[in-house]
């Protein structure tokens, strides 16, 4: 009996021993929810059509609403609550260099024989931009994975009034680059945002110095969706970054295309608006710029620069890079996304 579970027991062991690789690959640890996220970004906080406690945070999104919000309960009646805005912590967003390679959970790589996608890549690029005169222009371009995690941190630590207006979902990875043949492959990619190919051209491309401009003094424009601010252009969906400034500008481009692209296959809901008072959300296929906000929390925490350590979509990253590559640790980032939240609070419960 004994020699029939030798094998099955040297199975076991061998998936519970770590490969000696993981502490030079992918490194990571798991986010203190006390340090290493930037809480003030939930800020400001209105209630009842005021700011109640704005931090000096930016705010995007306000309503003109009045002092009672109402709702249809399950039986059809009306009940009224008191009309809540804030900026709600709910997910997670990192982008890495190794395939299968999971940070902010430790560190923690799969030993899959089946890479998928590949690892992140940096190369140098160059461009003849007039013989005449024989300029070269030198940049870089990379490519990199990135992983999404549902994270119920407010939630748990009930840090804005009480629970109701706040996601009740339990801690996931909901996405992860390495099994989406997409990310690799701009023509696939744009199965599901066809309309991505009316905005290559170089009047669309030039109109996203406007959107740099925005996003450098407050919140990008949502009109022009193909921008990404002054990080890059939004399409197509995928991890190739042609324009690499540094592993802090590619991580919010990406973490940018990647709402983008929940948001264009249904996998996140809008939750501001009138039509988000009474319900956890709804369909919104083509993102609002200006419902989010991010903060670096892997590898280091970003530092509060003017009382603020988060930043709009597409913002330039001069300020937020500062410090944020660890030679050690090699160039993976992650990030805290906060969206903006509406709620008829005492009167939903967003389960």
């Amino acid at each position: 009996m004994i020699k029939r579970l030798l094998p099955l027991i040297a199975f076991v062991l061998a998936l519970l021993t770590p490969l000696p690789s993981f502490a030079q690959t992918c490194p990571g640890k798991f986010p203190n929810p006390l340090t290493d996220i930037c809480w003030s970004c939930m800020f400001p906080i209105r209630i009842f059509n005021a700011n109640v406690l704005s931090m000096g945070q930016e705010d995007a999104l306000t309503r003109d609403s009045s002092l009672l919000c109402s709702c249809l309960d399950k039986g059809g009646s009306t009940v009224f609550g008191v009309p809540v805005e804030f900026w709600e912590q709910s997910r997670f967003a990192e982008v890495v260099n190794e395939p299968y390679c999971y940070p902010m959970l430790g560190g923690m790589q799969l030993d899959i024989s089946f890479r998928g996608l590949i690892g992140g890549t940096t190369e140098e690029i160059t461009t003849a931009t007039d013989y005449d005169q024989g300029a070269i222009r030198s940049g870089e371009k990379s490519f990199r994975n990135i992983n999404y995690y549902v994270s119920p941190f407010m939630f748990i630590m009930q840090t804005v009034m009480d629970n109701d207006c706040m996601e009740k979902l339990n801690f996931d990875l909901a996405y992860t680059s390495n099994l989406d043949p997409m990310w690799d492959d701009p023509e696939l990619a744009g199965i599901i945002t066809p309309y991505m190919y009316a905005f290559a051209d170089t009047a669309a491309q030039n109109a996203c110095a406007v959107d740099c401009g925005a996003a450098a003094v407050g919140f990008p424009i949502s009109s022009l969706f193909w921008c990404a601010g002054c990080n890059g252009g939004t399409y197509p969906l995928t991890g190739d970054n042609t324009s690499h400034l540094s592993a802090e500008q590619t991580g919010r481009l990406l973490t940018q295309r990647l709402l983008a692209k929940m948001h264009a296959s249904g996998m996140i809901w809008a939750t501001h608006g009138s039509d988000a008072m009474c319900r956890v959300g709804y369909p919104m296929l083509m993102m609002d710029k200006r419902a989010y906000k991010v903060s670096r929390t892997f590898y280091i925490p970003q530092r509060k620069v003017a009382g603020r350590c988060c930043d709009p979509l597409g913002r330039m990253t001069d300020l937020a890079e500062i410090g944020a590559e660890v030679p050690v640790y090699g160039k993976d980032m992650g990030y805290t996304i906060f969206r903006k939240r509406h709620c008829c609070q005492g009167v939903v419960d967003l389960q």
